[in-house]
């Protein structure tokens, strides 16, 4: 694997382009690739909590925070929700930080039409969801329709992000995140096996959202997810949770300093904007 380091409108990095498509081409070179010219990664926040109820609370007491400041200051937000824990932090926040300025949708989707796998569907059990709705939050729904297909969700996906931005060029996008055991986030997997087809799949790509089959071992294969690119680009804050003791070595991949995104997606969280990140996972 090689790591390349560029900068958007630099000319030399673009003399150096068609070598480097060429080597990914043509001889199958695995290529992880960092704009370091207008994207410089802002250190992430580590806010050690003494157990798992803690970080809920505080992570949730954050992203409540930065709901009512952009209330306060008249700025539209797309709050994008992992599922699972993740939504545990939404549990206690505040019905008075909600309303038409809000856009919700989950940060990444099941594919499936069961409301007990698929992630918008769990959503809409939630309380947060019944106070969302009450106070005309407005909603990028990922269910699945009768006779969609996967790759056909994943473009209405892209598409409901894209409207949004393009709707809101002053909007910020806020985001939940979780880690998994594996080292997973936002329903990207690891790609031990296969760091090309992590390439091509989350990374070198213009893409927002994606379609795959994170294959047979997982008990939901198929779904659809955001890109490295939105995740680096376009969300402007995260607020990061992962409790538990089973969560501890896949934290500390995280904040290894070496390291690979195929082996480890979650480390991506390490080059994204304002990242908050609560866990009684630290040593």
């Amino acid at each position: 694997m090689l790591l390349e380091f560029y900068g958007t409108g630099c000319p030399h990095c673009a003399r150096m382009k068609p070598l480097v498509e060429r080597l990914e081409k043509e001889e199958g070179v695995v290529i992880e690739k960092y704009e370091t010219r207008h994207n410089r990664p802002v250190p992430m926040q580590i806010i050690k909590c003494l157990n798992a109820d803690e970080a809920r609370m505080r992570a949730g007491e954050a992203l409540e925070t930065a709901l009512r400041e952009k209330k306060q200051r008249s700025i539209s937000v797309l709050l994008l929700l992992s599922g699972g824990s993740a939504f545990s932090l939404l549990e206690n926040i505040s019905p008075e930080v909600l309303d038409s300025h809000i856009t919700v949708s989950v940060l990444d989707e099941r594919f499936s039409k069961d409301e007990s796998i698929n992630n918008f569907a769990q959503l809409m059990k939630t309380s947060f969801y019944q106070l969302c709705y009450a106070a005309g939050v407005l909603f990028i729904d990922t269910r699945v329709k009768e006779n969609e297909t996967q790759n056909e969700l994943a473009a209405r996906y892209e598409q409901g992000l894209r409207v949004w931005a393009a709707e809101h060029i002053n909007g910020v996008v806020i985001a939940t995140m979780g880690i998994g055991a594996d080292g997973h986030t936002a329903g990207i997997m690891p790609f031990f096996e296969n760091p090309k087809l992590f390439q091509q799949l989350f990374l070198n790509t213009g893409n927002w959202a994606a379609a795959y089959d994170a294959g047979d071992e997982n008990p939901y294969p198929l779904r659809i997810t955001v890109t490295f690119p939105f995740l680096r680009e376009r969300v402007a804050e995260v607020i990061l949770l992962a409790v538990g003791k089973e969560k501890k070595q896949a934290v500390q991949r995280v904040l290894a300093k070496d390291g690979t995104f195929a082996d480890t997606p979650a480390r991506v969280a390490r080059e994204m904007k304002n990242v908050l990140f609560f866990s009684d996972s630290f040593s």
